[in-house]
């Protein structure tokens, strides 16, 4: 596990390509649990659902989102967030990259948080893919106030 990540304090999560978004997740309209919502990157002010806690656990990390209290979740090679804590798609290894720049990874899989648009037109959202070194796959925490 990397040094000095921010643990159990209020972060926001930047990518560090181009103009560095930053991640949040909003709570679902109104339908029925489980939720499963996407987690989206840009510049604009999102209040406390750009708000992440970081916490350890178990060999990991798990992070979840302070404004809606969904978890960061990975299932089937997607990313998004979730209401229900399952410790085996909760958790999350944080890898140095270097000089405060971190990767976020899938346990035992070569799979990393990789921020990107589906389609030319679309918000920025995270996706799973291989680790390739590129920027959109490199997130530093800045604090956040409570």
């Amino acid at each position: 596990m990397a040094q000095s990540i921010p643990t159990n304090v209020l972060v926001k999560i930047v990518n560090e390509k181009g103009f560095k978004p930053w991640a949040k997740s909003f709570p679902p309209s109104g339908s029925r649990p489980p939720f499963f919502m996407g987690i989206s990157f840009d510049n604009s002010f999102a209040s406390i659902y750009q708000r992440w806690e970081i916490k350890p656990f178990e060999e990991g990390y798990t992070i979840q989102n302070k404004g809606n209290g969904f978890w960061a979740y990975s299932k089937d090679g997607e990313a998004f967030t979730s209401n229900v804590f399952d410790p085996s798609h909760c958790k999350w290894y944080i890898e140095s990259a270097g000089e405060g720049i971190y990767k976020i990874q899938v346990p035992a899989q070569d799979l990393v948080w990789t921020v990107k648009s589906r389609e030319p037109d679309y918000p920025l959202s995270v996706y799973l893919a291989p680790a390739d070194g590129n920027d959109n796959q490199n997130f530093s925490f800045a604090a956040e106030e409570n």
